[in-house]
């Protein structure tokens, strides 16, 4: 991020001592790409939160301090719960002083994404879900560390010294002004690795009335550029090819042509991916997406729609039920290879894609690329649903009585064709006679 972007997040102009120390040290912090990052604001001192605390700009310089020498452990819970275990750590932290001579508690965290619940926490808070914290601390009982002033009719309590013990990711905090302010899930994918839906990723986004074309944007953008595609499209189906344009779908940003760089999320392009998503143009189950795809799209044209302040975004719709259950009853397979095996039957290719099952929720998986390409197969002409097992022998035993109803099937046709054509030539020899 860009000392501007920061500064536009944290909400309030920084004093100008504030404003170069994030060009020093914050620029340089995040081209690291810390798998599992934060950047937040945990606290804003120098004004009176709702536990009628005020938090004073050296508070806590001692645990900074701690913090950089090694000294301290600082760590970052879900809800306040240490009970449910620790999610991450402070990695670093940092005051930086306002323009209204208040100031922030800045924290750079790092979750333990080894963990399910830090990975589950990781995904509230970079999916917006989770937007403020909280802090939790310990006042040293030492002359000084407090005093008690009075707030319009109440009283309040100053802090001067505090001994941050942890920090945790909250609905609603205590002090005003608290937020995310970037999350990186992982470092940068190698071309080899791009696939499927794009990380959700922070980026300016345009005005609501800003007007934008897909296909002129698409075309406008230069040949065999991936690393360019990934911050202009939202999704580059698996089996393609990274360097080709038309691989990737779903675009959603400007391009500038003179820095060859992506530009800001357009609103109205983020609006039209949701509608086309919930079946707006095509049904859900002919967009050829997998459930995780489809599901990976939405996280990231909505996270962009939440940092415009949009509330509100349409939710993602379940893919319609009774057009899932004309389907899932034939070829329905409980591993992708399985379901490749089968498309090479069916004469689509080695390739499967996904389903789920709208009233279990299970996953499974059919032949072919997508459901369009599945349909032009023979598999569609067929006379009965066959489901298959995960179990190999089970699912020769079912491929067995396919085949072999298929042949009593033919056989009781040839039976009843030569009957009607013995009675046939019944009728036709008393005629004559």
């Amino acid at each position: 991020m860009t000392t501007m972007e920061i500064t536009r997040k944290i909400g309030a102009p920084l004093s100008k001592a504030s404003a170069e120390f994030v060009k020093s040290h914050i620029d340089e912090a995040n081209a690291e790409a810390l798998e599992g990052y934060v950047l937040c604001v945990a606290n804003h001192m120098e004004v009176c939160d709702s536990d009628m605390d005020i938090v004073k700009s050296t508070a806590w310089d001692a645990s900074l301090q701690a913090l950089k020498a090694g000294d301290a452990g600082i760590a970052v819970l879900y809800g306040h719960d240490a009970a449910g275990g620790v999610v991450g750590k402070v990695v670093d932290g940092f005051v930086l002083g306002l323009e209204d001579k208040t100031s922030v508690l800045v924290l750079e965290l790092k979750l333990n994404m080894d963990k399910e619940i830090s990975r589950d926490c990781f995904s509230d808070v970079a999916g917006g879900f989770l937007r403020e914290l909280s802090v939790g601390f310990n006042i040293p009982h030492v002359e000084g560390a407090t005093k008690r002033v009075k707030v319009g009719s109440d009283y309040a309590q100053e802090i001067f010294m505090a001994d941050l013990v942890e920090v945790s990711f909250v609905i609603r905090g205590s002090s005003p002004n608290t937020r995310i302010i970037e999350t990186k899930e992982a470092r940068q994918l190698s071309l080899d690795e791009v696939k499927g839906a794009m990380p959700v990723h922070e980026t300016p986004v345009s005005s609501a009335d800003l007007s934008w074309s897909g296909s002129e944007l698409t075309a406008s953008l230069p040949s065999d550029d991936p690393d360019l595609y990934r911050t202009v499209y939202a999704l580059l189906k698996d089996d393609a090819a990274p360097d080709n344009k038309t691989s990737w779908r779903y675009p959603h940003h400007t391009y500038d042509a003179d820095d060859n760089t992506a530009g800001e999320a357009v609103q109205k392009a983020l609006i039209s991916s949701i509608a086309i998503l919930n079946g707006a143009m095509t049904s859900i189950s002919s967009l050829g997406l997998s459930t995780a795809e489809r599901e990976g799209i939405y996280k990231h044209v909505s996270a962009h729609l939440r940092d415009a302040g949009r509330e509100d975004i349409p939710e993602l719709k379940d893919s319609p039920i009774e057009e899932v259950k004309q389907e899932i009853g034939r070829d329905r397979f409980t591993t992708a290879k399985e379901a490749a095996q089968r498309g090479e039957a069916l004469g689509c290719g080695s390739t499967a894609h996904e389903h789920r099952d709208p009233d279990t929720g299970e996953v499974y998986y059919m032949p072919c690329s997508d459901m369009a390409v599945y349909r032009s197969t023979d598999a569609m002409r067929g006379e009965s649903p066959i489901t298959y097992s995960t179990d190999t022998e089970t699912a020769k035993n079912h491929t067995e009585t396919a085949a072999a109803s298929a042949i009593k099937a033919l056989a009781a046709r040839m039976l009843a064709s030569a009957m009607l054509k013995r009675l046939k030539n019944q009728k036709n020899q008393k005629e004559n006679n």
